[in-house]
């Protein structure tokens, strides 16, 4: 099975808030991390640390896309947001309009905000309670792209689990 699209949708979602990313380059899915902060007094070696948890278990997902007019497989314009029936008031279609959508609704400032990630080995697109839930953490596009007029390269950041 080929990963050509994964969506992420709010959750719960009163707004029906979602997006979905399509011409994925690559999916980094890295296995989980164990932090830990370590002391050692002046003068040891690294053999001498003591390490300490201070926190659990974390697992990040990045995901490399390009956004562009169109659906993946024509120029039919879509929707990425399926915000007709979304509190964000207009359609999300162009380059422009997906950057903002993303920027502002879906990186919103507030911590609250759980997302799902659903489609591919995520769970099925169609619906969030078989998705992962995560933590929007970052989104990253340049702001100019010599390659094509029609696509930009852009990476999210996630981090699974819930926010509280």
């Amino acid at each position: 099975m080929s990963l050509t699209e994964l969506k992420l949708t709010l959750n719960p979602s009163t707004d029906n808030y979602q997006y979905i990313i399509s011409q994925i380059v690559t999916v980094d899915d890295g296995g989980p991390e164990k932090p830990a902060t370590t002391i050692a007094p002046p003068g040891q070696s690294y053999k001498n640390q003591i390490l300490m948890g201070v926190g659990g278990q974390k697992k990040n997902i990045t995901i490399n896309f390009r956004i562009h007019n169109g659906n993946y497989s024509s120029d039919e314009t879509v929707d990425k947001a399926n915000s007709g029936s979304s509190g964000y008031g207009s359609n999300v279609v162009t380059i422009d309009e997906q950057i903002d959508y993303i920027s502002n609704v879906i990186q919103d400032p507030g911590i609250s905000a759980s997302w799902t990630l659903t489609g591919g080995r995520f769970g099925d697109f169609n619906d969030p309670s078989t998705g992962l839930d995560v933590y929007f953490e970052d989104f990253s596009t340049s702001s100019i792209n010599m390659n094509s007029p029609r696509w930009r390269e852009a990476r999210i950041s996630l981090i699974v689990g819930e926010s509280i």
